[in-house]
Order: structure tokens, then C-alpha cells, then sequence
């Protein structure tokens, strides 16, 4: 059935574009099988996230397309032969989403960045913090202040005074790197390193 419907929308992709083709198929074949009824979702007490999720199947809007990508992500994780890509773009990491970050790293094949996230994974690991703020704030009283602004979190400039600092120590050592991966795995030492003798200077001082 599925293979008809998607021949069937490669077809009116190629004779209608994308628009037309997705509401000819939507009402000509789609209506007539999956006019399911919206259930409304109910909480309930000590419910977990996963029956949350579960349970936004039956509903409309963004809700369903949360179920259904959480279907797609456990397949791909139980099958076995399937290569994982995962593809991270925007402020992640400022927003506070590193750890989950961490933990999908664990499930995936190939991890496709952008170098932000890289470099404000950088920043906390030298000790440096990410503040909440508001995205109506007004930057140029922010930056008088020292603070630079990634919608509505906040984040001192004086990190990249460090983070230059770390990269213009290492260079020599760094610059010898062959590839990313090689490159990454020597940062993420040095840091470390760098991050323990900035905590022991704090403490003699």
C-alpha cells in the first residue's frame, strides 16, 4: 500500500512540484485511509515522558509529528543495520541541551555540527557559564555591560578573551592535527588540562 502511495507522489512531484503533489495524493488517497479521530490527551499522575509521547499519537498539530519522530528515532536506533546520522544546528549547547546531546551521541553513527556548538561546549568546559536572559533586551545596554546575547540567553564577552587564550597556548601542538577527528580529540585533552591548572591557580590565589 505504501509503495503505491509513494510512487504515486513521485509521480505528482515530478508532473506538479512538491505543493501539489503532497495535497493530490493527501486527498485522493490519504482521506480515505487515515481518518483516524482525534484523541484528547489526558496527564496523568507519575505518567512518564515516553507515555506522554505515546499518547500525542492520537492528537493533531506539532503533538503528532513529536510521536512520530520519536517512532523514526527508535527504529533507527534497534535497527541494527541502519547508519545514524544526526545533524545539530543553532544554539544547542547554550540553550542547555548538552547533555542530551551526549546521550544521542551514544546511539549514533555519524554527528554532523556546526562549529557554535563546538566552540560554546568549549567555553563551559574552560569553566565559563551560560545566563538566562530575555530576547527583548536591548544589546547595545548588553554589550555596554559586557554581555553578548544569543536570543534570550545571555553570555559574558570576556569568554572569548579565554578561549583565544587556550587555542594561542595549544597552537603549537594543535596546528599538527591530520584531520577533525584528530583535531577534536586534542582539544577536548588540552582543555581538560587547561581547565585543571586554571582551578588550581584560582585556588592559590
Amino acid at each position: 500500500m505504501f509503495k503505491k502511495i509513494f510512487i504515486v507522489e513521485i509521480i505528482c512531484f515530478l508532473k506538479f512540484g512538491y505543493s501539489l503533489s503532497y495535497q493530490y495524493v493527501f486527498k485522493t488517497v490519504f482521506c480515505d485511509i487515515f481518518m483516524d479521530e482525534i484523541k484528547a490527551l489526558k496527564i496523568e499522575k507519575d505518567m512518564k515522558v515516553s507515555e506522554l509521547v505515546h499518547e500525542m499519537g492520537g492528537m493533531g498539530f506539532g503533538a503528532e509529528k513529536i510521536f512520530l519522530a520519536s517512532e523514526i528515532m527508535k527504529s533507527m536506533f534497534e535497527d541494527k543495520e541502519c547508519k545514524v546520522f544526526f545533524g545539530v544546528a543553532g544554539a544547542m549547547v547554550p540553550a542547555g541541551m548538552k547533555e542530551i546531546l551526549l546521550d544521542i551521541l551514544n546511539e549514533v553513527d555519524v554527528f554532523v555540527t556546526t562549529g557554535a556548538n563546538l566552540t560554546h561546549d568549549l567555553i563551559e568546559s574552560l569553566g565559563e557559564k551560560h545566563y538566562k536572559g530575555d530576547e527583548n533586551m536591548d544589546d547595545l545596554e548588553l554589550n555596554k555591560k559586557g554581555f553578548d546575547r544569543i536570543y534570550n540567553v545571555l553570555m559574558p564577552n570576556k569568554v572569548y578573551e579565554r578561549l583565544e587564550d587556550f587555542f594561542e597556548k595549544h597552537f603549537d601542538e594543535l596546528k599538527e592535527c591530520e584531520s577533525i577527528k584528530e583535531f577534536l580529540w586534542n582539544v577536548m585533552k588540552r582543555r581538560f588540562l587547561f581547565s585543571v591548572r586554571g582551578l588550581q591557580i584560582q585556588e592559590l590565589v
